[in-house]
């Protein structure tokens, strides 16, 4: 198995970045419908590659969470098939806190408190026993009007 390589495209503008995104999203047929995915390519956060093949896209949106009443950074990520169960994920979810933690330390104007994600994948349900994620920091909060698990990730100077 190779290793991966992990890199920060937060806050970036490189468009062969969000064009890679969105061949891998429709590669992988891990985003349905015709939509278009340049708005989602915009808030790239972490990209793993396998050599130059991305297999991991972590994105972030910062916007008003009324659950927790503060803003966060809305984290969703998408690992190719072939790469899940191996953790790419739980990496991609801790840069991701890393990096949106050191911006929002960097932009205190934003005022945002954390990490937020809600669970969808399947290769999660075992997971989703355990109340926090420890390396990526999240933990289970409550849960939406689709009974899907609602997580955060509190950043290191957030104030309630």
């Amino acid at each position: 198995m190779s290793e991966l390589r992990y890199r920060s495209v937060w806050q970036a503008t490189d468009t062969a970045d969000q064009v890679g995104a969105m061949k891998f999203w429709r590669d992988n047929e891990l985003i349905t419908g015709a939509r278009d995915l340049a708005p989602r390519a915009a808030q790239l956060c972490v990209l793993a590659y396998d050599a130059s093949e991305i297999v991991g896209v972590a994105t972030a949106r910062v916007r008003a969470f009324e659950l927790m009443k503060r803003r966060f950074a809305i984290f969703r990520c998408s690992v190719a098939p072939a790469w899940r169960r191996r953790g790419v994920a739980t990496e991609l979810a801790a840069r991701s806190r890393d990096v949106l933690q050191a911006w929002a330390l960097a932009n205190p104007d934003q005022d945002v408190q954390g990490m937020a994600c809600i669970v969808l994948g399947e290769e999660l349900k075992v997971k989703q026993s355990e109340p926090i994620w420890p390396r990526s920091g999240l933990a289970l909060v409550g849960y939406d009007d689709a009974d899907h698990q609602v997580r955060v990730a509190w950043f290191d100077k957030a104030a309630v």
